[in-house]
């Protein structure tokens, strides 16, 4: 098992309240000082990881699709059909998907 750097650990802490802003409020309404207090640091210490807040969206989007990837692909290659299991139907997993953080400018 590797060990994190505090700096990895933290990262991933504002990569998971950026996504919950995000989500939340969208690219306009969420702000680096509210995405910070959710990690427990200032907003500003946030440009140490990430040099804006467009690619600090931009990482929670490749994360977050990255992640729906693998899980699509582990869907469509699994044994049963997805037709005759509700439990992995693709409209059971795109409505768990509902709060996914919205492109900037993008109306829900």
């Amino acid at each position: 098992m590797t060990r994190r750097s505090k700096s990895e650990r933290t990262k991933e802490s504002i990569l998971g309240a950026a996504e919950v802003q995000f989500s939340q409020h969208g690219f306009g309404g969420a702000t680096l000082d509210a995405i910070g207090e959710r990690v427990g640091i200032k907003g500003t210490a946030i440009l140490y990881h990430f040099a804006t807040k467009r690619e600090l969206y931009w990482a929670v989007l490749d994360r977050m699709f990255t992640s729906m990837l693998d899980e699509v692909h582990a869907e469509l290659t699994g044994d049963a059909p997805l037709e005759h299991d509700s439990a992995r139907s693709p409209q059971r997993w795109f409505a768990s998907r509902q709060g996914a953080p919205r492109r900037p400018g993008s109306r829900r």
